[in-house]
């Protein structure tokens, strides 16, 4: 980062990674808000430092700034209170709000989605017999092999666990009948 960059953005390079690892984390919802706020600031930034900086310190510049007005916003949203705002404020608080629950469920249930596209590579390693005894595959060895599989960070034992039993009760009350 050259010392013009640095000068505008005034970051450290620790709080320059949290910003762009928060945008790694964003939905695509967040990321064409950023898109929006990177247009309206490169375009502030280019009026305002025309010799100084070339196009692409400018647009490095105007991302990081709008991906940071973004985490500014969302912290902020964490903070508030319902107690003395306007219906306005209220309103936008609440549609941020349940924006963040959106994001948060909507990973889990690719999570879920995945296991269930890959459920019988699941099913194999789970009912393969291992060398110990003919014991089948724990729970927790059975994610810390899928996590590594398909690349799931957020899997968790408790995710198999139950839709091991969802789905594999469903298929014994079939063969049942």
């Amino acid at each position: 980062m050259s010392l013009d960059t640095a000068k505008h953005l005034k970051l450290s390079d620790v709080e320059l990674k949290q910003t762009y690892l928060f945008y790694a984390r964003c939905s695509v919802v967040d990321r064409v808000e950023i898109m929006g706020r990177h247009a309206r600031l490169f375009h502030q930034l280019r009026s305002n430092n025309v010799d100084e900086l070339t196009l692409a310190e400018l647009s490095f510049i105007a991302q990081t700034k709008a991906i940071r007005s973004l985490m500014n916003d969302r912290d902020s949203v964490r903070r508030k209170n319902y107690g003395e705002m306007t219906l306005e404020e209220i309103e936008k608080l609440s549609e941020m709000k349940v924006r963040q629950f959106f994001d948060n469920n909507t990973e889990l249930e690719s999570v879920r989605s995945k296991l269930i596209q890959k459920w019988p590579l699941v099913v194999s390693l789970r009912t393969a017999p291992i060398k110990k005894g003919n014991k089948p595959l724990s729970f927790n060895k059975l994610a810390l092999l899928l996590k590594k599989e398909l690349h799931l960070e957020q899997l968790a034992p408790s995710t198999i666990h139950k839709l091991w039993h969802e789905l594999e009760s469903k298929n014994t009350q079939e063969d049942t009948q």
